[in-house]
């Protein structure tokens, strides 16, 4: 599987008068502004190469497009990150940014590790901005076929249908009616009916009768990253006929027809 490849440039501070900067976990025995400046950033950017790592599969199969934007965000008191939806960004950008930082607090807390916030030059707690640009580069290869709504899972306790949104958001229908639009990938992890989706090896995209056979398509690994690559098999009354180790080639085959 190709994995999505970041670009992670120094981050920029915005401060005003005289400031301690945040000290990042492992970076405490650093004494002086600008290595502690630079531990900081390393810190900040292994957090998003991991970010980007535990949900390649998901993005390749989500068909995330290019994305090369500047996002503002900042440390506040408690050496939390906080991040808010800004007009110039793409709405796409700030539902990934919204998922990007929740996802940076909760690597603080599991861990028990959290920055030390920035302190103006009495002592006191202050809140430090920063920007952080994210590029995403579109595989050329890639089909980006969100605009017919594609048919991402079936979940058969329910009888529910999960398809993508043009605006990349997930469309939850029951029995052809729209119940429910999600927009993140923290939201999905969230709702009562995609959440079981998440914590599955195997899941299944759809199953129907064609030209007199059960076909199915089953997806793998999508939210087991760490367990291996996408894989997505096709299968003709129940048996195998074709394994997919990549959205790119699922794409361009005529089995991808069955999700549309």
């Amino acid at each position: 599987m190709k994995k999505l490849v970041l670009l992670f440039l120094l981050l920029n501070s915005v401060t005003f008068g005289q400031i301690q900067y945040p000290i990042a976990p492992g970076c405490e025995h650093f004494q002086e502004k600008i290595e502690r400046i630079k531990c900081f950033n390393a810190y900040t950017a292994d957090l998003l190469k991991t970010y980007f790592y535990v949900n390649s599969n998901v993005y390749q199969y989500f068909r995330l497009p290019s994305l090369n934007e500047k996002v503002n965000f900042q440390v506040g008191t408690s050496g939390e990150f906080r991040f808010k939806p800004h007009e110039g960004n793409s709405l796409l950008m700030n539902h990934l940014a919204s998922d990007v930082f929740y996802f940076f607090n909760r690597i603080q807390e599991l861990s028990n590790r959290k920055i030390i916030p920035a302190k103006t030059g009495d002592g006191r707690p202050a809140i430090l901005s920063f920007n952080i640009p994210i590029n995403l580069p579109q595989n050329k290869n890639f089909k980006y076929d969100n605009n017919k709504n594609p048919i991402l899972f079936t979940v058969p306790n329910g009888n529910y249908v999960v398809r993508l949104g043009e605006d990349y958001s997930f469309h939850i229908y029951k029995l052809h009616e729209l119940i429910s639009t999600v927009y993140s990938i923290k939201d999905f992890y969230d709702h009562e009916i995609l959440k079981p989706l998440t914590e599955n090896v195997k899941n299944l995209i759809v199953e129907k009768k064609v030209k007199g056979k059960i076909i199915k398509l089953e997806v793998e690994n999508l939210f087991k990253n760490q367990q291996g690559e996408i894989k997505i098999s096709y299968f003709e009354n129940e048996k195998l006929i074709k394994e997919f180790s990549n959205m790119e080639d699922f794409l361009t085959s005529s089995y991808s027809n069955h999700i549309y």
